[in-house]
């Protein structure tokens, strides 16, 4: 016992590897502001997420991702997570039914390895997601595939 005690680096090891382990996978829950919908993001070897409505699923693990030269959202690092929360009135350019509009939703904006940005939303009424990126390409072709997903009822 002793000799653990007197040499750090067998004592803050396995600290450090079990640390290192916990960072390979990123796990976030996000509320819309009236707190009925979350959603339950993980970033893994993929980036899914989960919806639920006051505590129900409604979607399940479904994945999500971008196809370009590269593919972005597969073998995720994220650099950093933010959240914020709006709640504003907005005047809309093309007149609607209201002179003004309520903007309200709580946001989380997942930074990647590899120029990139996933944005999740969770509003009152729903949830959305979004891909941000800084590539250096003029024009950019994307590809589009539906991810596997369990939508319950």
């Amino acid at each position: 016992m002793n000799a653990i005690l007197k040499n750090p680096v067998l004592l803050l090891g396995p600290l450090l590897w079990l640390a290192g382990g916990a960072t390979a996978e990123t796990n976030q829950t996000l509320r819309s502001p009236d707190r009925r919908i979350e959603l339950r993001i993980q970033a893994s070897n993929r980036i899914s997420y989960s919806i639920l409505l006051n505590g129900r699923p409604l979607m399940q693990d479904s994945t999500l991702s971008m196809l370009d030269q590269r593919k972005l959202g597969l073998d995720p690092k994220v650099k950093a997570a933010k959240e914020r929360s709006v709640d504003q009135q907005i005047e809309p350019q093309v007149r609607q039914k209201f002179a003004r509009i309520r903007e309200n939703y709580n946001e989380l904006r997942l930074e990647m390895e590899g120029g990139y940005a996933v944005v999740f939303r969770a509003y009152n009424e729903g949830a959305a997601y979004r891909f941000e990126t800084s590539l250096p390409q003029s024009e950019v072709k994307v590809y589009w595939r539906r991810g596997q997903s369990q939508l319950r009822r």
